[in-house]
């Protein structure tokens, strides 16, 4: 591994962290902002997951 492509890795990496920590976010402001439709959307990934 070349330090090019290890430095094109950690750039890729540092890009998807961002990306999915802002997702998380939202995600985490929308289940205060809206209870209901959290627990509903926890319940279908639980049945979705068994």
């Amino acid at each position: 591994m070349s330090a090019t492509s290890a430095a094109t890795f950690v750039k890729k990496s540092v890009g998807w962290s961002i990306g999915l920590s802002v997702l998380m976010i939202v995600a985490g402001i929308l289940a205060i902002a809206l209870p209901l439709a959290a627990g509903i959307a926890v319940n279908v990934l639980t049945v979705l997951e068994t």
